[in-house]
C-alpha cells in the first residue's frame, strides 16, 4: 500500500535494537526490543506534519527515490555507503536470520534507559 510522499534530506529506518540513537537524536521514539516493529522517520522534512511511524518488522518496506539531485546514498549505520540511481527504489525486510543478544543476568531494559538518558535523576528510591 502506497503510505505517503516525503519531501526530506533523508530516512532513518530502525528496528528496536538497531539505529535507536540516530532515530533518537531525530524525535523518534524509543521501541522496547521485544516488539516486532519498524520505525521511519523522516531527516529534516520538509514539512510540519511530519512523524515517525511504526510499522511491524513483518511488513517489507519500499522507497522510492524521487530526487533532482543525482547523488543519492544509502547508509548502513554510517559504516559502509552504498551510491542509490536517481529514480531508484530501495526495499526493506527481515531477514531470516536472527540475532540474539545476550545480557548478563539482572539486565534491566527500562533500567538501562534511565541511566542512559537521565531519567528520574533526583528522585529518592525507597
Amino acid at each position: 500500500n502506497f503510505v505517503y510522499r516525503q519531501k526530506a534530506d533523508g530516512l532513518i529506518i530502525s528496528s528496536p535494537t538497531g539505529s535507536t540513537a540516530y532515530s533518537l537524536s531525530g524525535g523518534g521514539p524509543i521501541i522496547h526490543p521485544k516488539l516486532g516493529a519498524l520505525c521511519i522517520l523522516p531527516m529534516f522534512p520538509h514539512s510540519l506534519s511530519s512523524s515517525a511511524l511504526v510499522i511491524s518488522s513483518k511488513d517489507s518496506i519500499q522507497i522510492s527515490l524521487k530526487s533532482s539531485r543525482s547523488r543519492c546514498k544509502l547508509s548502513l549505520d554510517s559504516r559502509r555507503t552504498v551510491p542509490v540511481k536517481k529514480e531508484g527504489i530501495i526495499s526493506i525486510k527481515q531477514s531470516k536470520k536472527y540475532l540474539e543478544l545476550i545480557h548478563l543476568k539482572g539486565y534491566n531494559f527500562f533500567s538501562a534507559y534511565r541511566n542512559k538518558l537521565g531519567w528520574g535523576i533526583g528522585i529518592v528510591k525507597k
